[in-house]
């Protein structure tokens, strides 16, 4: 866990591959506690501190995510992520290579029993669901892409990419056959733009690809 930027309001955190963003049954330790133990650290506060994530990352995807500090900024975060004003870009390692370099996935889609469920057409219970994506590199069968997200369904990107028939790599639960790591894919939430809830600034905040994936032979291959 690291912080990137936190003020009186709100906190930006990198959460790792493999660390839930929030306490469950399944998994006890997560980003939101802590993130708490580093404030209590950090003001020498020794009760319970008011956090909460305005939005969640999978346990196997590693990136940005935002927590509010109050009650007042966790309203308005929330009602600015209704509006769309809250701009989230991922960047991912899918399988094959994907029949445009740009494009827009347009589908339908339903969670069932901790998976994503993809239509083409609208159904009962599916919601529509959008992203578009930007090739930006092609190595060893596999492509880079960037991902910014249109609509925020339950695992979204990992069953979208799945259904055109290019799943994340590692991502088994949606057919990928190529290994990556434990409890981890090939899929990071790298940037992500807001308005702060108090000052009503915009504001950007990014971080690096995984030190593992093949940057390098990425930008040398081209697209």
């Amino acid at each position: 866990m690291k912080i990137i930027y936190y003020d009186n309001h709100l906190i930006v955190a990198y959460k790792p591959f493999g660390v839930a963003t929030q306490k469950s049954l399944e998994h006890f330790d997560n980003l939101e506690d802590q993130v708490k133990e580093w404030l209590k650290k950090k003001y020498d506060k020794p009760g319970n501190v008011f956090l909460h994530a305005v939005h969640r990352l999978d346990l196997m995807t590693g990136g940005i995510v935002v927590l509010a500090k109050t009650e007042k900024a966790l309203k308005r975060l929330n009602e600015s992520i209704k509006k769309g004003e809250f701009d989230k870009t991922y960047f991912a390692v899918v399988e094959g290579s994907l029949k445009d370099l740009k494009g827009k996935l347009v589908h339908y889609l339903k969670h069932n029993d901790f998976r994503t469920e993809i239509s083409e057409i609208q159904k009962d219970g599916y919601k529509k669901c959008e992203l578009e994506y930007e090739v930006l590199g092609r190595a060893k069968g596999v492509s880079l892409v960037k991902i910014k997200l249109l609509t925020g369904r339950y695992h979204q990107i990992r069953g979208q990419f799945s259904y055109i028939g290019n799943p994340v790599v590692g991502d088994v639960k949606y057919g990928s056959k190529t290994k990556y790591g434990k409890n981890k894919i090939a899929l990071i939430h790298k940037e992500v733009e807001l308005v702060h809830p108090i000052k009503k600034e915009k504001m950007t905040f990014s971080v690096g690809l995984p030190k593992e994936w093949p940057w390098d032979i990425f930008r040398a291959s081209g697209s």
